[in-house]
């Protein structure tokens, strides 16, 4: 069966991140590492946002 003869289109974007030495970072700030985790993905999410992604 053919389509009706729409076509959408859709940009889609990955987003890889990593924080230099997170592993060393994890250890030496412990349970505190969770909040420096959630400002990262703060950041980037508003970053995204005010971007249009």
């Amino acid at each position: 069966m053919r389509g009706r003869g729409l076509v959408t289109t859709q940009t889609l974007m990955f987003l890889f991140a990593d924080i230099e030495d997170a592993a060393a970072m994890r250890q030496r700030l412990g349970n505190a590492y969770a909040g420096v985790l959630a400002d990262h993905r703060r950041l980037a999410w508003a970053g995204l946002a005010a971007h249009g992604g």
